[in-house]
Formats: C-alpha cells, sequence, structure tokens
C-alpha cells in the first residue's frame, strides 16, 4: 500500500492516508508551453516559452468508523487556501494548493454515516522561482 500525507508549509503534519484508508491511484501530469510566431511567406516559428505547472490527482478509499470526519480535515485544509507539503511513498513533493476534493459515500450505515468513502484530491504545483 502506497502512503501519502500532507502538511502544511511550517512541516506540521496535517492529514495522512493512515489505517483504513488506501491510495487506490496516483496520477501525474506534466507538460510544457510553445508559443507560435507567424512568418511572412514562411511556417512559423515555435518558441519555448517555459513549462506549466504539474499536477497530482490522488485516488483513495476509506473504510474508517469516522470515514466522513476524516475527509472533512482535507475540505477544511482547501478552504484555508495555503500551500500543503505533499509527501508520497516518502518522497518529499514540495509545495503544492489543493484545488478540489471530491468524496462520495456508499455502504452506508443507519445512522447515515458512510462506511465506505471513495474520495479525489486534485493539486496543483507550486512554483515559486523568484
Amino acid at each position: 500500500m502506497i502512503m501519502a500525507s500532507i502538511s502544511n508549509n511550517h512541516g506540521e503534519f496535517i492529514y495522512s492516508l493512515g489505517d483504513g484508508t488506501a491510495l487506490d491511484a496516483h496520477q501525474r501530469s506534466s507538460g510544457t508551453s510553445f508559443n507560435e510566431t507567424k512568418l511572412l511567406q514562411s511556417k512559423p516559428r515555435t518558441e519555448s516559452t517555459g513549462g506549466i505547472l504539474e499536477k497530482r490527482q490522488l485516488d483513495g478509499v476509506c473504510y474508517e468508523k469516522n470515514a466522513d470526519t476524516r475527509l472533512e480535515t482535507l475540505f477544511t485544509l482547501k478552504n484555508k487556501k495555503a500551500p500543503v507539503v505533499l509527501v508520497i511513498g516518502g518522497n518529499v513533493l514540495g509545495l503544492w494548493t489543493i484545488e478540489h476534493v471530491n468524496e462520495r459515500t456508499s455502504e452506508t450505515l443507519p445512522n447515515g454515516k458512510g462506511r465506505k468513502v471513495n474520495f479525489t484530491v486534485q493539486l496543483k504545483e507550486m512554483a515559486n522561482d523568484a
């Protein structure tokens, strides 16, 4: 099982996929940016204008008794609109912003709480090269 955790930019521990929570998939998206300059009587000239920010998507499932409460922490963290440190499999991946958190509850108990909660966290790289 792959472990992932998110902490704030001060290094304080915020959230971890721990016991009863599994990371099903981890997707990484990276690219670059090009512009075309039109030229008279010739093909356009293509020039690199730098990179684009990397994106990551974490898909997981939580089977804990308090899964709803556990995932509420991610929504609260997203609403703070502050950068977070992403660590996956012990690798520190730097600063990221949380763009979206999605939650889907199934196997609902009689009290309305979900026994199984699938979630997706979409993050975007934060690059502050000054």
